[in-house]
Order: C-alpha cells, then structure tokens, then sequence
C-alpha cells in the first residue's frame, strides 16, 4: 500500500472527497488539479492547465474537465461529477470508489455493481500532456466508457460567460482536435483505439464553483463541449486517453504512458513526500531559465517566495540554487530583485528580497564550502546591493547614519506583510522594520566573509565598521527591557511592540544582532505566543487587532492575512531560532514539531503543504493547497534535526 493512499473511512464520505485536492505538476508550469471527489470546486481547478506565454504570464484551463461515464446493464455511472447554479450535480448516479491513491501517480478503482474499472491519470513530464488509462479488471458483460471533454480556454483568474464563439472541432487520428482559434494552441483528444464520436457542439451553462463563492468572486461559467466519445470495452481491456497541445500518432500513446510511469517512483514516507512536493514548483522554460513558482495553483514565480525556498528545496535538488540565482540575477535593478517576475516584466515592491538572496547563497556555501568560488562568481552582485541600500534605491530604501535599514513610503507594503486594503497597507510597517534589519546585518556580514575569503581586502575595510556598528544601534533600536522582547517596527517617535514573528529572525539568522540573553527572550515569547501545530501566528491572540480566522472576501481575507493567520514556512526560523538557544536540549521538541506537520499532509492538497491555516484551533487550512515555503521549511526542519541527531 502507497504511503498516499487514501483511506477507506474518507472515501466513504463524499464530503470529504469534496475538502481535499489533488495535483500534478511537470517542469513546463502544466498542472492537473482538481478535488479528490473528481469534481471542480475552483475557477483554477483542471485537467490540462498550461501556460500560453504567448497571450500573457498566465496559466490557462485548457481541458477543464473530463465527464466519464460507465454504461452498464443499461444503467450509467459517473466516475466524476460536475456541478450547477441550480444545486444539480451531474452525473445523478456515481459509481463506488473501492480504491484511490495519489502516489506515484493518481489513481481510482470504481465499482458499478459486479464490474470494475481502474483509472490511472499521469501528467507527462516533457510536454504539456495528460493521459488517462482506463482498465477494465472485471465485468461479466460488455460496458461502455462514454467520455465528454469540457473545455475552458481562458485564463486561470477568470471565467466564460455567454456570448463566446464556438470552437472548430475537427477529426484527428483515433479522436478529434478542437481548435479555440488564435492565440491558444489546439487541443488534441486521442486514443490508443478508435472512439465511436457523436458530434454535439454545445456550450453547457452555469457551472458552479464553490469555493469561488465562499470567496467572494463571480462562481459560475460556461463551458463547451465538442460531444461524445465512446468505446466498447470487454474485461481485461485497457484503454488509453490522450488530451494533449500536439497530435501525436495513437500507438504511440500507451508506450509513452507506460515509459512516463516507470520513471515515477512511490513515495513511501513523510521525507520522501516533501522531497517530491518540493520538486513541484520548479519550473524549467524553453530558454533554460529557472524558476521557482511560490505555489499552486493561482502563484507565480515570486523572489521573495524564491529565495527563502530555495534552500529547503534544494535538498530535493542538489543543483537548484546556482540555475535559479543565475536566472534572477540578470533581472537586478538599482539593487532590487524582483518580488514578482513575470517573463521581461517584473515588480521591484520589496524590500526584502534582495536580502534573501544572500541567505541563499550562504546555504549552498554552507553545503558546498565554495566562499571564495561564490564571491568569485556573485560578489558583483552583492556589491551593487549591498552599494544601494547603502546609498538609497527605490521606496526610500536607504541605509541611515546607524547603519540601519529604514524602507517604505506611503500607500506601499514592502515586506513580507504586505496585504493592502482600500490603498493601505493592513499591517504599517514603514521605518526600520525588524527583520528587515537583521537581513540586513546578517547580508553585510556573509558578504564580508565571502570577500575574507577571496582575498577582496578593499570590499571588507569598506564593510567593517558598518558590520561591527550595527548590532549595539539594533539593540538601541529594537529591544526593550520592560517588553522583554524586539519591536516589530521603528519609527522616530514611535515603536510597535505588537507580538509577531518577525523578531525570530534576529535570532535564526548565521549573524545574529543581538546578544544571547536577548535571544532566549524572543525564542520563548515567540513560543508561548505565536506557536500552533501548524506554523506561527502573524499575530498574539492577545492583541486587539488579531484575526483568528482568514475566510470570506478578498478584503476580509487580506485584513487576516498577516494579522493572526498562521503560516506553515515561519517553522523553519522558529525551529532554527530555537536550536541556536537550546541546543540538543531542544532537539525533541522541535522534532515533535516536525513530526506532527506529518498529518498536513493529507488534510488539504495531498502529499503536500499548503500556504496558510486559521489562527485559532481547529487550524483549518486556507491560501493555496500547495506552496512552496512551506514545504522547503519542512525539509530544513527535517535537515536541521538530522544534524543534530
């Protein structure tokens, strides 16, 4: 039994089926996404969802979905549902799943009274192509498998309404092909035998999208559908269905299906997950850039979200760091790395990422020892930082006479927290924001090692005394006795000492501000605080201004966003934080906390870790089903306590 299969007691409650996802990625940004109960609950759910670089920076649902249908003793039985504005699920009657699993590929075993039938759907890896199998493992009488494509060709962020033109369908080699017309690229429907295809051209209207709904966005949409291909099947019988952007000759279709399956490998434990999760969102274009998409299914690629992942994902691979740094690299500006990158069009509103790109590179020197190589390589651009930061770049990013960090203007959120509502940012954090700061200590120290290292005595005499002044005006800035622990943000005449996470960073970071005392005070306040099975609180519970829950419209989701929502990928700097204070003393504790993110795992998108989950208790999980923080944090969790052990 896979390590994902899915239990007997949560396939027999369809709702359930209906709370978890499923997900399949390949390199080229195509996914395949959809609820474990086999129906679309999401505007971004699909079967073929691809990226159409040549209309915008988007994904597009191409095939929506697949309604399959068995016929047998003259009944018929959905193996998947649709749902409608009027409260209709189609088709009225499913078949019994007896069976499913997600490892190493998604797969379901359905029984119609006497009959079986296995479905196997596999993402193939090199082409934006999904294939299904469907076997026949018993029937004492012929069946029918009638499938009936529906499809979207639009962008993941919206929907079709009424009005829009008919698509040309057109025969193809054992299937059809089904052309939307300029820009998108034609769809192929093939299979391994000859369909019997009615021709039905239609638009089916008002179909429903729930969880759209609960989020405030339009729910509904039209579909089209080309009609129906069906296929006589007899036990034993084995079919193959290709939906696929080039045609291909219909042979060929179950070798492929057979030679992509033999490269997937079970996972057969919670570390193994991580490693394949991780793998999801690295996304490889035909120019061979690299990049690393923050999540699925609405994110892209974000430099934020990419730096900080990087380290956690490079333990899944080992050569991920240097592809991914020499593709952002290149889209530096006055000392900015873009905090979203969308193909030549990126946005420099962080203040942030650039200082994670240096605790990027000091992971892979700390595994690689290359310090001399590093700077060799990337010292340029750390100079071209680290210089305007120092000198000033955009959003009043600036280095003051302290050697302080201050950022931000108004109307603009530049760190991490950076949910804006009715034009202002949800949590105020313009001035000397915390870790803002400590990154900024932390940037300016490793770069002083890496040139130690390389000889580049004229960098580091430039460097020095910056370096050694910082931490006692951090401390002046920061710290207070009576609180007990570090101010989340500075202002000239005033400090917030609101309870948030921010302050771990101090701690975790190689270079820390502040002095052991000091660090053992915040790791503890962050713990009783802050700490939930599931990540940290953005906020205390103890304040005012906390949220416990993050639902209901975009407005409403962004004033929780940061303000008590926990998320999973500020364990990682917990766990770090709280090994540099306690040492192996600490060492059970954090790996109970490792250990019981086990169980996320199968309560959203399964096999993987989501984006955020409620403040308060039961900690439903919210945000995208699978992100890739949250899952990088988990395997450097997961490496921090290996070293120790």
């Amino acid at each position: 039994m896979s390590y994902l299969n899915i239990n007997s007691d949560i396939l027999s409650k369809k709702t359930e089926l209906q709370s978890k996802e499923v997900l399949m990625t390949n390199p080229l940004g195509c996914y395949y996404n959809t609820t474990l109960y086999q129906c679309n609950t999401r505007k971004y759910h699909g079967a073929l969802v691809i990226p159409q670089k040549h209309i915008d920076s988007d994904n597009h649902v191409v095939l929506s979905c697949m309604s399959e249908t068995i016929v047998y003793k003259d009944e018929q039985y959905g193996l998947n549902s649709m749902l409608f504005t009027n409260g209709v699920e189609l088709p009225k009657q499913r078949a019994v799943v007896v069976a499913a699993d997600v490892s190493p590929t998604l797969q379901y075993t359905y029984a119609c009274g006497e009959m079986k039938i296995r479905k196997t759907v596999l993402l193939m890896q090199d082409s934006a192509q999904l294939i299904y199998c469907y076997q026949v493992l018993e029937t004492p009488l012929p069946i029918v498998l009638r499938l009936q494509p529906f499809c979207a060709f639009r962008n993941v962020h919206s929907l079709n309404h009424g009005g829009a033109e008919m698509p040309t369908v057109r025969n193809s080699s054992n299937g059809i092909k089904i052309i939307k017309g300029f820009p998108f690229d034609i769809l192929f429907l093939q299979s391994s035998q000859p369909p019997m295809f009615t021709y039905s051209p239609d638009w089916w209207h008002d179909v429903y999208y729930p969880q759209e709904e609960s989020r405030g966005y339009d729910a509904t949409e039209d579909l089209f559908t080309p009609g129906t291909m069906e296929y006589a099947l007899h036990s034993g019988d084995m079919l193959y269905v290709s939906a696929s952007m080039t045609e291909m000759e219909p042979y060929s279709i179950r070798s492929k299906f057979n030679k992509e399956l033999a490269h997937r490998r079970d996972v057969g434990s919670y570390a193994s997950c991580l490693h394949k999760a991780a793998k999801q969102f690295i996304i490889a274009d035909k120019d061979k850039r690299v990049n690393i998409k923050a999540g699925f299914p609405w994110f892209g690629s974000w430099g934020r979200d990419t730096f900080i992942s990087l380290p956690g994902i490079s333990l899944a691979q080992l050569d991920i760091i240097p592809r991914v740094v020499d593709t952002m690299k290149h889209l530096l500006n006055h000392g900015l790395m873009p905090n979203i990158s969308v193909n030549d069009r990126s946005s420099y509103n962080s203040a942030d990422t650039s200082l994670w790109f240096f605790w990027t590179l000091q992971h892979y020197a700390d595994s690689t020892r290359y310090y001399k190589r590093l700077w060799h390589k990337y010292g340029a651009v750390c100079k071209e930082i680290l210089n305007n930061y120092r000198n000033g770049t955009f959003y009043s990013i600036r280095m003051d006479d302290s050697g302080l960090l201050w950022q931000g203007e108004e109307g603009k959120a530049l760190t991490w927290m950076d949910a804006i509502v009715d034009g202002k940012p949800v949590t105020q954090r313009k001035g000397y924001a915390v870790e803002i700061n400590a990154l900024w200590y932390n940037a300016i120290s490793f770069s002083i090692e890496m040139a130690t290292y390389a000889g580049d005595e004229k960098f580091v005499n430039e460097w020095i005394d910056i370096a050694e002044d910082i931490p006692l005006h951090f401390r002046a800035a920061f710290w207070n006795d009576d609180y007990g622990y570090l101010a989340d943000c500075v202002l000239p005449d005033y400090k917030d000492f609101s309870v948030r996470p921010n302050m771990i960073f101090a701690v975790s970071l190689p270079y820390s501000p502040i002095d052991e005392r000091m660090r053992k005070a915040v790791v503890d306040k962050v713990k009783a605080e802050l700490l939930t099975p599931r990540g940290l609180r953005t906020l205390s519970p103890s304040d005012v201004n906390y949220h416990p829950r993050c639902c209901g419209s975009q407005a409403e989701r962004d004033m929780a966003y940061h303000q008590g929502t926990v998320w999973p990928w500020l364990l990682g700097p917990f766990v770090e934080a709280y090994l540099r204070v306690y040492g192996n003393d600490g060492l059970l504790f954090v790996k109970t906390i490792y250990d019981n993110m086990e169980a996320a795992i199968r309560e959203n998108c399964i096999g993987t870790i989501g984006e955020i989950y409620d403040g308060d208790e039961p900690h439903t999980p919210r945000g995208a089903v699978a992100q890739a923080w949250s899952v990088a944090e988990l395997l450097r969790i997961k490496s921090m306590v290996d070293k120790v052990y």
